[in-house]
């Protein structure tokens, strides 16, 4: 929040100090300003563009394609724009990406634009603004029609827009002038994102590789990580002398360790971390509704330390009383006041699905619990109810232990068939960890440092295949600023910035210019990724984008050539309805679960 303050009272000053040197006629007659918009104009088109569009021939080849390009991109937008809409209209609540503070191109207030990439992001977001006005300027002089201005549109000091002015007078065109007009500028920010995610592969690929250890990605508040100091961009190399590399080798060591541990840094320094068992998730009621940041210190009277030390004095107390198999536990919380609970082992379940094997059964319909076995088989986890369903078969009738609210009873069930696969189905909604209550004893979320170089370094990933082809490579990187949010790694990548660089190293020959390797590769992927975010923008099917025009021009042209009356209108028509369409879509994803939602 003290951020997004930041932010917001930067941008104000920077707006009242320009308007009133723009409104004492300080400022050069090139710039206007209005509110926090700052516009550079100017009526002269450079020299350089009328040089360069003396190559027609090139220029129109390479636009011919792609206008090709274009109108592929325009039916897949359009079609990927809809059936967006349409799943944003059938949900409750939006989803990570199709936030709507995730429309504004501002660090720090979007999800995936990291304050501390700002500079980078400028950077890129004005090339692609830039080269985009540029190209339609240049395929204005090719096609022979003038250009009135140019302008650049900054909100305060980041990139908002640019245009290209040519009076209406590119109607005068040819259709095919038109569409290689409207398409220049897809088809230059196409161009520029392939160079760029070219360029960044070879880059990384030769010049970057990941520092050996752990690298801490989060810190959970209240953990004996964050109480012994350590802290996301901190890289763990080893655990009581045992080196670590990655999570498994981390939970090993930490598995080996029975109490307080000295944990080492790459920066030679080491802290110790005094482990105990955090609880950072669980059910909100009914049974083990157990507040994260709680400590579970002890079950049945003894202390414990680890997850590992836990689960075993857990399990060992609930195969006791097979009636009763709630575990009397400690419980220190936030406050370090202590109390007494209890803790059901096995698999928690948020419901009993209405009209399901355990409902048919007698279970209670819509209520929470804890199913503690099946059959003699004792459950600890809602992976360990999944793998014994996965041996079972439908029509099989099992014994079905299930605690609640109001005690423990036994049930004989007859399963179903499992719709998504192999095995039976309960009719349960089961939620995850032990009893439900997801804990650790150390506090770290580690950050996927390698798995983010393998993609930017241009080698084929498991978790990016979509058209399994190279293609893949190229539309991994552009993934990879959302990537945690739609779940192929559990982090976004934002550039080496900020803490991240800490992850990296720069190797070979080009070593010896340090962070400025990491400083271009950034730039290069956000420089990448805003041309192809730019350029697909422009695809959509709606008036005044290129997508729009690209419409309008060709509906126009297939009126006149079936020598329809009032072709303009008919192409004004089929532009304003694809244009409604879009829009409507593009509102239900960023508003529409706010809106309908329940």
């Amino acid at each position: 929040m003290r951020t997004l303050i930041a932010i917001g009272v930067g941008m104000a000053l920077y707006a009242i100090v320009v308007l009133v040197l723009y409104r004492h006629s300080v400022l050069p007659s090139w710039i206007r300003v209005s509110g926090p918009l700052t516009l550079f104009e100017t009526q002269r088109v450079p020299a350089m563009i009328d040089r360069l569009a003396s190559h027609r021939r090139f220029w129109r080849r390479v636009t011919d394609g792609g206008v090709v390009v274009s109108g592929i991109l325009l039916v897949l937008s359009m079609g990927l724009v809809v059936l967006a809409g349409y799943l944003a209209a059938t949900r409750d609540v939006a989803s990570e990406v199709n936030r709507p503070r995730n429309a504004i191109a501002v660090p720090g207030v979007n999800d995936f634009l990291p304050l501390a990439a700002t500079g980078e992001i400028v950077v890129g977001l004005f090339v692609g603004i830039a080269v985009h006005e540029l190209a339609h300027a240049l395929l204005a002089r090719v096609e022979d029609v003038d250009v009135d201005s140019m302008g650049v549109i900054l909100l305060t000091v980041v990139p908002f827009g640019a245009y290209v002015d040519m009076d209406g007078e590119e109607e005068t065109a040819t259709t095919a002038g038109q569409n290689r007009i409207y398409a220049a500028g897809v088809t230059v920010n196409l161009v520029v994102a392939i160079g760029c995610a070219l360029l960044l592969m070879a880059l990384v690929a030769s010049s970057v590789a990941a520092v050996p250890g752990l690298a801490v990605g989060s810190v959970l508040p209240g953990t004996p990580a964050d109480e012994a100091g350590i802290e996301r961009g901190d890289v763990l190399t080893g655990v009581d002398g045992v080196e670590i590399d990655d999570e498994d080798a981390l939970e090993a060591a930490l598995a080996d360790a029975n109490g307080p541990v000295t944990v080492s840094r790459d920066d030679g320094e080491s802290v110790t971390v005094e482990q105990s068992v955090v609880v950072t998730g669980g059910p909100e009621d009914g049974p083990n509704a157990i507040e994260p940041g709680a400590t579970i210190a002890a079950v049945n009277g003894t202390a414990v330390a680890t997850e590992s030390a836990f689960a075993a004095e857990l399990a060992a107390e609930s195969d006791r009383d097979r009636d009763d198999p709630a575990v009397p536990v400690t419980v220190i919380d936030e406050r370090g006041a202590e109390r007494s609970e209890t803790i059901v082992p096995g698999a928690f379940v948020t419901s009993v699905v209405e009209d399901g094997p355990l409902a048919a059964a007698g279970g209670p319909s819509g209520e929470s619990g804890v199913v503690t076995r099946i059959g003699d088989e004792r459950l600890d986890t809602h992976e360990a109810l999944l793998g014994v369903l996965g041996e079972k078969r439908a029509g099989q009738t099992v014994t079905v232990g299930l605690y609640t609210t109001d005690g423990y009873e036994e049930y004989d069930v007859t399963l179903d068939a499992n719709p998504n696969g192999e095995g039976a189905r309960l009719g349960v909604t089961p939620q995850a960890g032990i009893g439900g209550l997801t804990i650790t004893d150390f506090g770290v979320g580690t950050y996927p440092a390698e798995d983010h170089l393998t993609v930017l370094g241009g080698s084929e990933s498991d978790a990016i295949s979509v058209t399994n082809t190279p293609i893949d490579r190229l539309l991994g990187v552009s993934f990879l600023p959302f990537a945690g949010m739609i779940g192929l790694f559990t982090e976004n990548f934002g550039g080496f910035v900020g803490s991240v660089a800490n992850f990296y190293t720069v190797t070979g020959p080009l070593s010896i210019l340090g962070g400025g390797v990491l400083l271009a590769a950034t730039v290069l992927f956000w420089t990448g990724w805003f041309n192809l975010l730019i350029g697909f923008f422009n695809c959509l099917p709606a008036y005044p984008l290129d997508g729009g025009r690209l419409i309008q021009t060709n509906a126009e042209a297939i009126a006149r050539r079936q020598s329809l009356s009032d072709p303009a209108r008919i192409g004004t028509l089929v532009a304003g309805a694809a244009t409604l369409v879009a829009v409507i879509s593009v509102l239900l994803v960023l508003f529409g679960p706010m809106l309908l939602g329940s």
